[in-house]
């Protein structure tokens, strides 16, 4: 295209202009420069906007993953609870038969000392009674492992150690307390129990419950086992060839005092 060409057609275009524009006033742009201005600061606050949202967004996104995360290591750790709370319910005695691990393990050395009690229990009785352990509670919340039945062979059955008369009760506990002697001796190799005092007690035997205490005691003094007796039962201290005797001073004043028999 030549310049002339140019020069030609740019003229019929301004005489083309001239005509659509003849008559017609310049258009006022400044509105149109406030409305550029707002646009502007529209899509300024709308970026400052996005900037904010996608900074949100990417926190949020980084919070799920530590929640996704937490929650993955929560189940996991409440599956190990779950089996550690069974172990501790069945350890603690909670379910079950509501014996605890520690009463367990104590049960197993009471169940000795009970095997060796009723080795007395029955020479004091003459073979009526024996210690047994208790196989269930009284009542459903109960624990139990500890607990004492007495078997009566004249009955055949067992009934609860509350039951025992007085004197019973006490041949009981004397037969508990030479058990557990004889238990620790046994069990623990090199252990000597060779002292035993016998608080009272006696004054509520019978006189065959009686002989049959005095004929234990008698028995355990022959070997070598120091048997102290404190009671005031006179057919008791009939049997004691070695006495110390409390005796009151005819002068209330001086107290009493001891004699040594």
């Amino acid at each position: 295209m030549t310049f002339d060409n140019e020069v030609s057609i740019n003229g019929k275009d301004l005489e083309r202009l001239a005509k659509e524009t003849h008559g017609k006033e310049p258009a006022d742009l400044s509105s149109f420069d406030s409305k550029i201005d707002e646009i502007d600061n529209a899509i300024k606050a709308m970026n400052s906007r996005i900037t904010i949202l996608s900074s949100r967004l990417a926190t949020n996104r980084n919070a799920m993953d530590t929640i996704d995360k937490a929650s993955k290591n929560m189940m996991e750790l409440s599956k190990k609870r779950q089996d550690i709370k069974e172990i501790a319910d069945v350890a603690s005695g909670a379910v079950g038969d509501k014996m605890s691990f520690e009463t367990f393990i104590q049960s197993l050395y009471f169940k000795r000392v009970l095997h060796f009690a009723n080795l007395r229990m029955r020479k004091m009785t003459s073979g009526r009674y024996e210690l047994v352990p208790r196989e269930e509670t009284k009542d459903s919340r109960s624990k139990f492992g500890l607990d004492i039945d007495v078997f009566d062979n004249y009955t055949g059955r067992s009934r609860p150690s509350e039951t025992l008369s007085g004197g019973e009760s006490f041949m009981a506990a004397l037969s508990l307390a030479l058990g557990r002697s004889d238990m620790i001796q046994r069990v623990n190799g090199g252990i000597r129990v060779d002292t035993l005092f016998v608080d009272e007690g006696f004054g509520s035997l019978n006189q065959d419950a009686l002989k049959a205490s005095i004929a234990m005691l008698m028995e355990l003094s022959e070997s070598d086992v120091l048997i102290g007796i404190i009671s005031h039962v006179e057919a008791l201290k009939q049997q004691i060839d070695r006495k110390i005797i409390v005796r009151n001073n005819s002068n209330v004043h001086l107290g009493s005092y001891i004699e040594v028999e």
